[in-house]
Order: structure tokens, then sequence, then C-alpha cells
């Protein structure tokens, strides 16, 4: 059974492997260990082998187990529920998935009131799935001009998720999302997770969301 520890060298070795492959540095692309259903003790093993951000999606757990966490940047991965957006300002470091100008507005409220300029990315639901959150494209750009204007926000990128299963469709949604990033000037795109991220660093993600590759026996 592989470790966590030993786990993540496997990746960062394929991860080298892939972006020499399409003319990719790997130095630029950041690897967020998505620690959903772990322990901080497991989270730990790889904070202290190297990994530098950690992400979560369920606030309650994220709750629990930060205060047994290594010093790392925490960023929220979920869906964010408005009464839950106080809390979410509070614990993490950057909020990747803003999928409402609502949303948006009460991070940049709660952020205020704690004094600190939150990140954040905006996700996009660019495979219109119904059980997907996100802006619609057609939406975006009048979201963008409205996120922009809160003082307590700063949006970093998108992000978007893949379609499970069907090859194509993921990489016609990174290659719609990263050309979105450069349409609106924004500096990172963060998309991939362990079932897709080959075809994001082909597409060019700048932030892999990594879980169940980390964690696998």
């Amino acid at each position: 059974m592989n470790s966590p520890k030993k786990n993540l060298e496997n990746f960062n070795c394929e991860l080298i492997e892939v972006c020499r492959k399409f003319d990719r540095n790997p130095a630029e692309i950041h690897l967020i260990a998505v620690t959903k259903n772990r322990s901080a003790s497991e989270a730990n093993e790889l904070i202290k082998a190297g990994v530098e951000k950690i992400g979560e999606n369920r606030l309650q757990e994220a709750t629990e187990k930060f205060p047994n966490l290594e010093k790392c940047e925490k960023h929220f991965i979920g869906n964010i529920q408005s009464n839950k957006a106080r809390e979410i300002a509070q614990l993490f470091d950057c909020v990747e998935s803003v999928s409402s100008v609502k949303v948006a507005r009460i991070l940049d409220t709660e952020a205020q009131a704690i004094g600190k300029i939150l990140p954040i990315f905006l996700q996009v639901n660019l495979a219109k799935e119904s059980q997907k959150n996100g802006f619609l494209e057609k939406n975006l750009a009048e979201a963008v001009t409205e996120i922009r204007e809160l003082p307590n926000l700063k949006i970093e990128g998108l992000m978007v998720m893949g379609i499970f299963g069907d090859v194509e469709k993921t990489r016609e949604v990174f290659s719609c999302g990263k050309k979105l990033c450069e349409k609106f000037g924004f500096k990172n795109f963060s998309a991939g997770m362990s079932d897709d991220w080959k075809i994001a660093v082909k597409e060019g993600t700048d932030f892999l969301r990594i879980g169940r590759r980390l964690f696998k026996c």
C-alpha cells in the first residue's frame, strides 16, 4: 500500500513527463491536494512532503481538520451556501467556487468585516450541466464587471470542471475556459482533477485539483 507521500512522488514524476510531452513547465503548474474525507495526519504527510495548497469542499470537515494542519494555503472548492459564506471567508485563503454575484457580494462583505482581501476564482459551467454550479458563459462578462467592483475580492481566474467519461467534451471545456481566462485578462486557470488532469495540462491549466490520485493504495 502506497503512502500519500509516495503517491505524491509518483504523481510529480508523471506530471513532469506529461508537461514535457505538451511543452509545459511543471514549475508553473500548482497542485492543490484535495483532502476531502481524509484525516489531518494524511494531509500533513503531503504538506510535509512539499504540497503548499490543500483543497476542501465541505466547510464542516474543514473546520474540524484545519486546527490540526501544518502551515499551508487553504482553498475552498465546493458549493457555497449563502449562510456559510462568512465562515468560508474567515477560514480559507482562496475560494475557487464562486458561482453567483450574490455569493460574491456576501463574501465581499464578510471579507471586509475581518479586514482581508479574499482571492477568488469564478466557477464557469461551460458544459451547461444542471447538476453543476457556475456561471453560464453568456452571463460571465456581466458578472465579471460587477464582481470586479467589489473592493474586498480579487478575481484570480476561472475554475471549470470536465465531463466525466467524455474526453473530447472535457477537452473542449478546458480549451474554452483557458480562452476565457485570456479574454478577461485573468492570470490563473483552475482545471483538471484525478481523472482528467492530463487533458487540463495540455489545454493550459495553471492549477490542478487532485484528490483520489494522491491517496490511492
